[in-house]
């Protein structure tokens, strides 16, 4: 093989969140390591995805709290008047901020034990790194993140935005039209709302993961009171002029529909980053759109001893999960060919909105289609985000498989519902019955006693 070639026990294909933890974890295993990055270094998360959005909703958050003072008994001065130019600046220091301390450990691996260059398999224990240069490794992990993805029908269009470059502007724009009502949607067009922006975003005919009609009901009637929410929605036309763009579109009721706006956001999800990798000269397949199929215990990909972790997998994924999911992968990958496996987390997803949304284990629409092959299940329901005596106007339903009681899934819309989430993914995770939620002593008006009322609206339907 030509060229200069780098011998290593494990290669590490990213050095985002995933791929620095996969790279810690195979080098505390005592595995030679090489860590492989294309550039810029930093994880999505921090870059481009929940570090800069959290911090956008920070700020937001705090501009929303003054409308709500008036509700409390305290007035606010009628002249008070907020100025948000600066929110993306301040937002562009915090990122750099926390983007150095994930790369501080980088800067401190040297040698040939940190290569920049594009990575492409040449065959399943070769890598090519450009220039000439090849690394061969014994096992490897994949973990190269993901990028925007910007639908056919909004790509041409006149100054379009993904949330990478919306977070690079210098100023908020004064209107947009959002495409996309996945998390990215909703936390952005929420946030944008509360700091004076006017927005509108328009979906297809889902609401994030959300399966559960009532859930998706009330969902759809609280982020509505903030922004225009009209899902079922598909562009028909863009007009550009002198006052910004005309957007067109054919809603779910088939009626058209016209807003003119500053700027349009593709936020329709984003897309592993996978491409050019060469992963079929690896023997490493995919299940669908990219994303790579691995066996959930062990994060092994087709082939058996290649990983993959991060954005590249097509499951819920936060910062937490990732560095939890590249852990494993870099452990299996030194570990190899005895990679030992990990009973899988249960699913949660979550979107920190007001109100909060979150999808813990199956959905409805999964229980149903087990439902399909015989196995029946009880849905409980309840009201949540109660606080100060205020009745909640949120709610969660549980599922319960019918036969052994056990919880399977919930998804809830409703203020604290990231905790009652939380709370419940653990119990799921220790097989818990609804009997068993049931008894735990919740302390009101907590968000998670309204898992103790949905769990016994279940309990009655198994009696």
């Amino acid at each position: 093989m030509q060229g200069s070639v780098t011998d290593c026990d494990v290669a590490v294909i990213g050095a985002g969140a995933a791929g620095l933890e996969a790279f810690r974890a195979a080098e505390a295993e005592g595995a030679r390591c090489v860590l492989i990055e294309a550039g810029p270094l930093g994880a999505t998360a921090q870059l481009r995805g929940g570090v800069p959005l959290s911090i956008l909703q920070r700020a937001a958050h705090a501009a929303h709290a003054l409308g709500e003072l008036p509700e409390m008994g305290i007035i606010v001065d009628p002249a008070l008047r907020l100025d948000c130019r600066g929110a993306l600046k301040a937002l562009r220091t915090a990122r750099a901020r926390v983007t150095n301390e994930l790369l501080s450990p980088l800067y401190r691996i040297g040698g040939d034990r940190l290569l920049t260059g594009s990575a492409t398999f040449i065959d399943d224990h070769h890598l090519s790194i450009g220039g000439g240069r090849v690394v061969a490794f014994r096992s490897a992990v994949i973990a190269t993140g993901s990028t925007p993805y910007v639908p056919y029908a909004l790509r041409g269009i006149h100054g379009l935005l993904t949330p990478d470059l919306l977070f690079d502007l210098e100023e908020l724009p004064r209107s947009v039209a959002i495409f996309g009502s996945g998390a990215m949607g909703l936390q952005l067009g929420q946030a944008l709302s509360s700091l004076g922006v006017g927005v509108v975003v328009h979906g297809d005919d889902r609401l994030w993961r959300l399966t559960d009609e009532e859930i998706i009901d009330t969902a759809r009637e609280r982020f509505g009171r903030d922004f225009p929410l009209l899902l079922s929605s598909e562009l028909t036309g863009v007009e550009e002029g002198p006052g910004g763009l005309g957007i067109y579109c054919l809603e779910g009721d088939g009626r058209e529909s016209y807003q003119r706006v500053d700027r349009v956001i593709s936020a329709s999800g984003r897309l592993p980053g996978t491409v050019g990798l060469g992963l079929e000269a690896a023997g490493v397949e995919c299940a669908g759109q990219g994303f790579i199929a691995v066996d959930p215990a062990t994060l092994a990909t087709t082939c058996p001893h290649v990983f993959a972790a991060g954005d590249v997998l097509n499951r819920p994924m936060s910062l937490r999960r990732a560095k939890h999911d590249g852990a494993l992968a870099g452990r299996n990958a030194a570990r190899f060919p005895s990679p030992q496996p990990e009973a899988p987390l249960v699913e949660l997803g979550m979107i920190l909105t007001n109100p909060e949304l979150a999808v813990v284990g199956l959905t409805l629409g999964e229980m149903r289609e087990r439902g399909r092959h015989g196995q029946a299940f009880i849905v409980g329901g309840a009201a949540m985000g109660a606080e100060r005596g205020v009745a909640g106007e949120g709610e969660i339903k549980i599922y319960v498989d019918a036969g052994s009681h056990r919880l399977m899934g919930a998804e809830m819309c409703g203020q604290g519902a990231s905790h009652a989430a939380q709370f419940l993914a653990l119990a799921m995770g220790g097989n818990l019955t609804v009997e068993a939620l049931l008894a735990f002593p919740f302390y009101s008006p907590l968000p998670e006693a309204a898992l103790r009322e949905a769990a016994g609206s279940a309990a009655r339907q198994l009696r």
